[in-house]
């Protein structure tokens, strides 16, 4: 099957290569992680953090399934990521990226990806489906140079660190995809969050 990074991903390196928008509403509050893949292979589920280093794990029910607890109090979002792995095959490995913020969050893992059941779970969503819409946008262009490429990519980024510079997701975007910012891109985005060099 391959390493899975998301269609998304695919087409990206083709071309180039879970609070509560950060505030304290459901302080107090924990988040339970639920969800399920119909991709065939896997056999263990991880929780990891953006360094990828492993938090939790258990393995798959024998439909796909998987649930975890990750935390009992909630104060502000932070991102994590759900990560799949076939044991018998290390190259062979999913990571999808949701946010932690009070509530149950849903994860759907499948020919297509989907994360839902909070307000930055969703906004996570939206941002994957941005960035399919985007790559596949520079896909159909015929004739489009590298440099092009990463000044499509770059724009897109900015903006979408941007415009959720209130919430937890600009520092996770920052963290992925922030390699992919060309100089003048990252300079207003480190001029617009305060903590932008220290991503």
């Amino acid at each position: 099957m391959g390493k899975h990074l998301l269609s998304v991903a695919a087409a990206v390196a083709v071309l180039l290569l879970g609070g509560c928008g950060g505030n304290r509403q459901g302080a107090g509050k924990g988040c339970v992680l639920s969800g399920h893949t119909s991709l065939s292979g896997f056999e263990m589920a991880y929780l990891v953090d953006v360094d990828r280093n492993r938090l939790d794990s258990m393995p798959l029910t024998e439909d796909g399934r998987f649930t975890f607890s990750v935390s009992d109090s909630v104060a502000s979002a932070y991102p994590l990521l759900l990560q799949l792995e076939n044991p018998g095959k290390p190259s062979d490995e999913l990571n999808m990226p949701f946010m932690v913020e009070a509530g149950e969050v849903r994860m759907e893992l499948g020919e297509y990806v989907r994360v839902w059941g909070t307000p930055l779970n969703s906004r996570v969503q939206q941002f994957l489906d941005d960035l399919q819409a985007c790559a596949d946008a520079v896909m159909a262009r015929e004739g489009i140079s590298e440099r092009e490429v990463k000044e499509v990519f770059s724009e897109f980024y900015k903006l979408q660190i941007l415009s959720n510079k209130d919430n937890a997701l600009s520092s996770w975007i920052l963290h992925d995809y922030g390699i992919h910012l060309l100089p003048a891109d990252r300079r207003q985005v480190e001029a617009e969050l305060p903590n932008a060099q220290e991503i």
